[in-house]
Protein backbone atom coordinates (compact mmCIF):
# COMPACT_ATOMS: atom_id res chain seq x y z
CA UNK A 1 0.00 0.00 0.00
CA UNK A 2 1.39 3.41 -0.97
CA UNK A 3 2.01 5.91 1.84
CA UNK A 4 -0.56 8.63 2.31
CA UNK A 5 0.23 11.90 0.59
CA UNK A 6 1.00 14.54 3.19
CA UNK A 7 -0.27 18.11 3.37
CA UNK A 8 2.88 19.59 1.83
CA UNK A 9 2.61 17.35 -1.21
CA UNK A 10 -1.14 17.99 -1.47
CA UNK A 11 -0.49 21.75 -1.55
CA UNK A 12 1.97 21.27 -4.40
CA UNK A 13 -0.44 18.95 -6.25
CA UNK A 14 -3.26 21.51 -5.90
CA UNK A 15 -0.99 24.30 -7.21
CA UNK A 16 0.09 22.00 -10.07
CA UNK A 17 -3.57 21.46 -11.04
CA UNK A 18 -4.18 25.21 -10.80
CA UNK A 19 -1.31 25.61 -13.27
CA UNK A 20 -3.11 23.31 -15.69
CA UNK A 21 -6.33 25.29 -15.28
CA UNK A 22 -4.52 28.56 -15.95
CA UNK A 23 -2.28 27.45 -18.81
CA UNK A 24 -3.77 24.41 -20.53
CA UNK A 25 -7.45 25.06 -21.15
CA UNK A 26 -9.34 25.92 -24.30
CA UNK A 27 -8.84 24.76 -27.88
CA UNK A 28 -5.05 24.48 -27.51
CA UNK A 29 -5.31 22.26 -24.41
CA UNK A 30 -2.04 20.37 -24.01
CA UNK A 31 -1.56 17.06 -22.23
CA UNK A 32 2.02 15.83 -22.46
CA UNK A 33 5.29 15.84 -20.54
CA UNK A 34 5.94 19.47 -21.36
CA UNK A 35 2.53 20.45 -19.98
CA UNK A 36 3.34 18.55 -16.78
CA UNK A 37 6.71 20.34 -16.48
CA UNK A 38 4.99 23.69 -17.05
CA UNK A 39 2.41 22.92 -14.34
CA UNK A 40 5.23 21.91 -11.96
CA UNK A 41 7.10 25.15 -12.66
CA UNK A 42 3.90 27.12 -12.12
CA UNK A 43 3.29 25.36 -8.78
CA UNK A 44 6.88 25.96 -7.65
CA UNK A 45 6.74 29.66 -8.55
CA UNK A 46 3.27 30.05 -7.03
CA UNK A 47 4.20 28.44 -3.71
CA UNK A 48 7.84 29.61 -3.54
CA UNK A 49 8.06 33.04 -5.20
CA UNK A 50 11.48 33.77 -6.68
CA UNK A 51 12.11 37.02 -4.79
CA UNK A 52 11.14 35.50 -1.45
CA UNK A 53 13.29 32.40 -1.94
CA UNK A 54 16.29 34.46 -3.05
CA UNK A 55 15.86 36.82 -0.09
CA UNK A 56 16.41 33.88 2.29
CA UNK A 57 19.96 33.27 1.06
CA UNK A 58 19.76 29.51 0.59
CA UNK A 59 22.63 29.24 -1.90
CA UNK A 60 24.24 25.79 -1.52
CA UNK A 61 21.81 24.91 1.29
CA UNK A 62 22.47 21.70 3.20
CA UNK A 63 19.71 19.10 3.63
CA UNK A 64 19.15 20.35 7.19
CA UNK A 65 18.76 23.91 5.90
CA UNK A 66 16.33 22.68 3.21
CA UNK A 67 14.22 20.86 5.80
CA UNK A 68 14.14 23.90 8.05
CA UNK A 69 13.48 26.42 5.25
CA UNK A 70 10.74 24.28 3.64
CA UNK A 71 8.52 25.10 6.62
CA UNK A 72 8.38 28.76 5.57
CA UNK A 73 6.67 27.96 2.26
CA UNK A 74 4.88 24.84 3.59
CA UNK A 75 6.31 22.69 0.81
CA UNK A 76 8.34 19.50 0.88
CA UNK A 77 12.10 19.74 1.32
CA UNK A 78 12.45 17.98 -2.06
CA UNK A 79 10.27 20.62 -3.75
CA UNK A 80 12.37 23.38 -2.20
CA UNK A 81 15.57 21.66 -3.36
CA UNK A 82 14.16 21.53 -6.89
CA UNK A 83 13.13 25.18 -6.76
CA UNK A 84 16.60 26.20 -5.54
CA UNK A 85 18.08 24.26 -8.44
CA UNK A 86 15.79 26.08 -10.89
CA UNK A 87 16.87 29.41 -9.42
CA UNK A 88 20.57 28.59 -9.64
CA UNK A 89 20.96 28.45 -5.87
CA UNK A 90 22.08 24.81 -5.95
CA UNK A 91 24.50 23.40 -8.49
CA UNK A 92 23.39 20.25 -10.29
CA UNK A 93 25.75 18.28 -8.04
CA UNK A 94 24.41 20.08 -4.94
CA UNK A 95 20.83 19.36 -5.99
CA UNK A 96 21.51 15.67 -6.62
CA UNK A 97 23.44 15.30 -3.35
CA UNK A 98 20.66 17.01 -1.40
CA UNK A 99 18.03 14.75 -3.00
CA UNK A 100 20.02 11.60 -2.19
CA UNK A 101 20.47 12.68 1.44
CA UNK A 102 16.83 13.72 1.81
CA UNK A 103 15.71 10.38 0.35
CA UNK A 104 17.92 8.51 2.84
CA UNK A 105 16.17 10.41 5.63
CA UNK A 106 12.71 9.49 4.32
CA UNK A 107 11.88 12.80 2.64
CA UNK A 108 11.27 11.40 -0.85
CA UNK A 109 7.84 10.00 -0.01
CA UNK A 110 6.83 12.00 3.05
CA UNK A 111 7.89 14.74 5.45
CA UNK A 112 8.93 13.00 8.67
CA UNK A 113 7.84 14.90 11.75
CA UNK A 114 5.79 17.47 9.81
CA UNK A 115 3.16 19.16 11.95
CA UNK A 116 1.48 20.85 8.98
CA UNK A 117 -2.27 20.39 9.07
CA UNK A 118 -3.97 19.86 5.71
CA UNK A 119 -5.68 22.96 4.39
CA UNK A 120 -9.40 23.04 3.91
CA UNK A 121 -11.78 25.16 1.92
CA UNK A 122 -14.43 27.21 3.68
CA UNK A 123 -16.17 27.71 0.34
CA UNK A 124 -16.46 23.98 -0.40
CA UNK A 125 -17.62 23.31 3.16
CA UNK A 126 -20.36 25.93 2.72
CA UNK A 127 -21.34 24.56 -0.71
CA UNK A 128 -21.68 21.05 0.72
CA UNK A 129 -23.61 22.36 3.74
CA UNK A 130 -25.99 24.18 1.38
CA UNK A 131 -26.45 21.04 -0.70
CA UNK A 132 -27.22 19.00 2.42
CA UNK A 133 -29.67 21.63 3.66
CA UNK A 134 -31.44 21.62 0.30
CA UNK A 135 -31.81 17.84 0.43
CA UNK A 136 -29.06 17.21 -2.08
CA UNK A 137 -25.45 16.35 -1.50
CA UNK A 138 -22.17 15.17 -2.87
CA UNK A 139 -23.86 12.19 -4.50
CA UNK A 140 -25.80 14.58 -6.76
CA UNK A 141 -22.54 16.19 -7.90
CA UNK A 142 -20.96 12.80 -8.48
CA UNK A 143 -23.99 11.56 -10.42
CA UNK A 144 -24.22 14.70 -12.57
CA UNK A 145 -20.50 14.76 -13.38
CA UNK A 146 -20.29 10.98 -13.86
CA UNK A 147 -17.29 10.83 -11.53
CA UNK A 148 -16.60 7.94 -9.20
CA UNK A 149 -16.52 8.83 -5.50
CA UNK A 150 -12.75 8.29 -5.55
CA UNK A 151 -12.31 10.65 -8.52
CA UNK A 152 -14.50 13.26 -6.86
CA UNK A 153 -12.49 13.09 -3.64
CA UNK A 154 -9.27 13.42 -5.65
CA UNK A 155 -10.62 16.55 -7.37
CA UNK A 156 -11.52 18.29 -4.13
CA UNK A 157 -8.02 17.40 -2.84
CA UNK A 158 -9.35 16.74 0.62
CA UNK A 159 -10.18 20.44 0.84
CA UNK A 160 -13.61 19.57 2.16
CA UNK A 161 -14.74 16.66 4.28
CA UNK A 162 -16.86 14.34 2.18
CA UNK A 163 -16.27 11.00 3.94
CA UNK A 164 -18.03 8.05 2.29
CA UNK A 165 -21.26 8.12 0.36
CA UNK A 166 -24.15 6.81 2.38
CA UNK A 167 -22.75 8.27 5.60
CA UNK A 168 -22.32 11.80 6.78
CA UNK A 169 -20.78 13.92 4.06
CA UNK A 170 -18.90 16.05 6.55
CA UNK A 171 -19.54 17.95 9.71
CA UNK A 172 -22.72 19.88 10.07
CA UNK A 173 -21.93 23.45 9.25
CA UNK A 174 -24.40 25.82 10.84
CA UNK A 175 -26.35 27.66 8.24
CA UNK A 176 -25.80 31.35 8.54
CA UNK A 177 -27.72 33.92 6.52
CA UNK A 178 -30.07 32.53 3.89
CA UNK A 179 -28.03 32.12 0.74
CA UNK A 180 -30.73 30.79 -1.52
CA UNK A 181 -29.27 32.92 -4.31
CA UNK A 182 -26.31 30.49 -4.52
CA UNK A 183 -26.76 27.81 -7.17
CA UNK A 184 -24.70 24.79 -8.13
CA UNK A 185 -23.55 25.22 -11.72
CA UNK A 186 -22.62 22.06 -13.57
CA UNK A 187 -20.75 21.92 -16.86
CA UNK A 188 -22.70 21.36 -20.06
Amino acid sequence: MAPAVGPRRRRFDAAHELGHLVMHQGPERVQNREAERQADRFAAAFLMPRADVLAHNLRNASPDQLIDASRRWRVSAMALAHRLGELGQLTEWGYRSACVELAKRGYRRSEPGSQLVPESSQVLEKVFAHLRASGSGVKAIIDSTKLTPEEFNRHVFGLAKTVTLGRSEGPEVPTRPNRSHLHLVSPG
